[in-house]
């Protein structure tokens, strides 16, 4: 039986569907009407089976399809175990300042082993996924996580270490499990002798904790700085197996795309000036597609002191239709000595001295106090329980859709294997005739030979 192809409700027992789609049986799957013996496949095996296809482009289809299904299955299980643990992905473009932002909720050790700073040398250039210290405590979640991590990258993620300077080298991509990627030679003692010189830094994360995010109760992703041009400013350093240019770009967004299996809300970091950057619309529409329903939030960072907040929600509320964008927020420029003028008093909690200046964002779409609309409180605005549910009826969703193009899958299917059988046993008529029929001298047809 097809699901329901309303999708305004997601489906109440995902898991049915789900063995459903991978059942056999009298009330289930495919059974072949014209073997000797028969052959009974579930839907997913039907899919990719070349014996069903009808054609090869048919059969690439429907691999296609199977391992999108296979994925979203695997992907709903994990969500029961880690559902009660929202991961919030928080990605932007080159020096958008998304570090800056993330490195406000952690501890004052966790921000010394975040790479900040401009250009690519003090860029971000793997996934960085950091945990609350009681996740990390707990031997069965963590488990489930770093499994998760290793299906969505295919390698199992690095942890990050707790010196701040080899930290912000693997941020940057230089070291990877202990070795140097420009040398090869081991930093530390590893188990693993893999020679990680030419492998893309994008396909193993980073994994850290931090006690700082204990209080929030959210684990947070530091995505790589989504960008369009070369490498540059790592003088000395052999860079030849990151991808370059645009493929770089469509890279960094592809596994955007795949984190957002883990994530149940992204903020996404820009500046004024970038709101109609080409990039930033790709950023954008990759996170709305990858979860659609997932709440995303802009945060603007480094707003000149000219601009008053109703200057930035004006820009951003045509954004904010076409993306789906729940919520905005707005940071003053602090290196900036009018900035002073705008920027509000640190939320309570938010530990900020004069030697290390934070970026504090507020809601541009609210007018009450200013201690009821800080992104620092980023918890309160992403209530645990809401996002599970949220996360889980989106995903139920993309089960929903992807089983009703499995279902058209097969029925267009049935229908071109009809069309074949019909086209075969034409050739055989057609043949047949004219083997037996008689012709005159003008080569009309006067008779049939029966043989």
């Amino acid at each position: 039986m097809p699901p329901s192809r309303h999708a305004s409700q997601p489906p109440n027992c995902w898991q049915q569907l789900a063995d459903l789609l991978d059942a056999t049986g009298e009330h289930a799957g495919l059974t072949s009407d014209y073997a000797s013996t028969p052959v009974q496949l579930s839907v997913l095996a039907a899919l990719e089976s070349a014996s069903v296809a009808a054609s090869q482009s048919q059969q690439a289809a429907g691999t296609a399809l199977a391992a999108q299904l296979s994925g979203l299955i695997a992907q709903l299980n994990l969500f029961q175990l880690v559902s009660h643990c929202p991961v919030v992905a928080v990605t932007g473009l080159l020096n958008a300042g998304k570090s800056s932002l993330l490195a406000t909720y952690l501890s004052p050790e966790g921000r010394q082993r975040v790479l900040r700073g401009v250009g690519n040398d003090q860029g971000t250039h793997r996934f960085v996924i950091w945990l609350p210290q009681i996740w990390w405590s707990d031997p069965e979640l963590l488990s489930t996580l770093i499994s998760l991590l290793t299906t969505i990258f295919g390698h199992a993620p690095e942890p990050l270490s707790d010196d701040s300077a080899e930290a912000q080298q693997q941020y940057n991509g230089l070291v990877l499990n202990g070795f140097a990627r420009n040398t090869g030679q081991a930093q530390m003692s590893v188990s693993d002798a893999t020679d990680y010189s030419s492998v893309n830094p994008l396909t193993i994360p980073l994994i850290a904790s931090d006690s700082g995010l204990d209080t929030i109760r959210l684990g947070l992703v530091d995505c790589p700085d989504i960008q369009t041009g070369f490498l540059e400013g790592l003088s000395g350093e052999d860079h030849s197996s990151f991808p370059q240019g645009a493929e770089l770009a469509a890279a960094r967004r592809d596994q955007l795309g795949r984190i957002g299996r883990l994530c149940s809300a992204f903020v996404v970091v820009s500046r004024l000036s970038s709101l109609h950057d080409e990039g930033l619309l790709q950023v954008l529409t990759t996170l709305r597609d990858a979860m659609p329903g997932v709440p995303r939030i802009l945060a603007i960072n480094k707003v000149k002191a000219r601009y008053a907040l109703d200057v930035v929600r004006d820009e951003t509320r045509l954004l904010m239709d076409r993306f789906g964008i729940n919520s905005v927020f707005a940071a003053y420029d602090y290196r900036s000595s009018l900035g002073g003028t705008r920027i509000p008093p640190p939320p309570p909690g938010m530990k900020i001295s004069p030697e290390e200046p934070q970026p504090i964002f507020v809601d541009v779409g609210r007018e009450d106090q200013l201690t009821s609309r800080y992104l620092y409180d980023l918890s309160q605005r992403l209530d645990a329980g809401a996002l599970a549910r949220e996360s889980h009826r989106s995903l139920s969703l993309q089960l929903q859709s992807l089983g009703s193009q499995a279902m058209d899958w097969l029925n267009q299917n049935e229908l071109r294997l009809g069309q074949q059988l019909t086209a075969a046993w034409q050739a055989i008529a057609e043949a047949c005739f004219e083997f037996m029929a008689e012709r005159d001298e003008t080569g009309r047809v006067s008779g049939l030979r029966l043989q």
